[in-house]
């Protein structure tokens, strides 16, 4: 259960660690955009390296268990059959999980070998993903800047505040 709670909450955490350490340096003047242009940075950038670290983490998890390269299995066979990356992608990666099914289903259906399935899905993964979650993280950056107006109210917008000045 623990781990599943940390599986859900990591993204998240990320995404607000990344988002307040890019306002704090102001990374690419990142302080002048809008807050869901923020959001949507800070949600890509932290699907780029959560990406990363797990194929790096899947790849030094197969070099560590030894049982698994003695009994002749690859790391394309490792990857795809006894890491979690099949789980892990439907719940986060759901649009680059689809892409690759897809494009996997098109090369059966052809018959055409293809020995590169793990540079093609990383590829995917970063690539489709990281739009996913860059508009994923921009809509949900919408919302709450909505959301914050509304609460606001009219009479605290800031730009009633100038005749206060």
């Amino acid at each position: 259960m623990l781990y599943i709670l940390a599986i859900v909450l990591l993204p998240p955490l990320l995404v607000f660690g990344v988002y307040h350490l890019a306002l704090w340096v102001d990374l690419a003047r990142v302080r002048s955009r809008a807050f869901w242009q923020r959001l949507a940075t800070a949600s890509a950038v932290s699907h780029v390296l959560l990406a990363i670290g797990f194929f790096l983490f899947s790849y030094l998890d197969y070099r560590i268990n030894g049982s698994v390269r003695n009994a002749g299995l690859a790391f394309d066979a490792y990857f795809f059959d006894r890491s979690p990356f099949w789980s892990l992608a439907a719940l986060f990666d759901t649009i680059s999980m689809v892409v690759l099914l897809g494009i996997f289903a098109v090369l059966d259906r052809f018959g055409i070998p293809f020995g590169a399935t793990v540079a093609l899905t990383a590829g995917i993964v970063l690539i489709v993903g990281t739009f996913q979650w860059y508009w994923l993280g921009g809509g949900i950056g919408a919302a709450l800047e909505r959301l914050w107006r509304g609460l606001k109210g009219p009479e605290d917008d800031d730009e009633n505040l100038g005749h206060w000045l």
